[in-house]
């Protein structure tokens, strides 16, 4: 496994492990929480985050967006127990297929269905920002709802 590849896995860990932390703080009476007028609330905020892993694999592999409204209506995150389950899976889906890639297929370049088009190496980095953008709006969110999140640490 290219070391390119090892090291961006472990900021994705890293990266979970504290959205974890996070979901953990999540009473249920929070789920409907709206901090900011128009936007997700805690509940959406959190299911959107735990499917980030396997949407963004599914469309770094060339999902359609058919494909994409199917596992998105079919998702089943309604609690932060159902979120912990899908992010915990979708990171390990997602380390089975990046371990599981030969150097020369991280430079294939796939399109996605709204037409960007990355190699799967760029795709990875952004699954991490995706990721990573969405914990410290969790983070925040949590911070307006008035929980401590000073444990939590978001980097190493």
């Amino acid at each position: 496994m290219s070391a390119f590849i090892q090291n961006t896995l472990h900021q994705i860990d890293v990266t979970v492990k504290s959205i974890d932390q996070l979901f953990h703080m999540i009473d249920p009476q929070d789920w409907p929480s709206v901090p900011f007028q128009n936007k997700f609330t805690l509940g959406e905020l959190a299911s959107h985050i735990s499917l980030i892993l396997k949407a963004d694999l599914m469309i770094a592999n060339g999902a359609s967006q058919k494909e994409m409204n199917h596992f998105y209506d079919n998702a089943n995150t309604r609690t932060v127990r159902e979120c912990q389950v899908q992010l915990t899976d979708g990171q390990q889906r997602l380390i089975q297929f990046y371990t599981g890639q030969a150097e020369e297929e991280l430079f294939k370049k796939t399109t996605s269905y709204w037409g960007t088009t990355y190699t799967r190496f760029e795709w990875l980095l952004e699954i991490l920002v995706h990721l990573t953008h969405h914990r410290e709006q969790l983070f925040l969110y949590l911070n307006l709802i008035g929980k401590d999140c000073s444990a939590v640490s978001l980097f190493e």
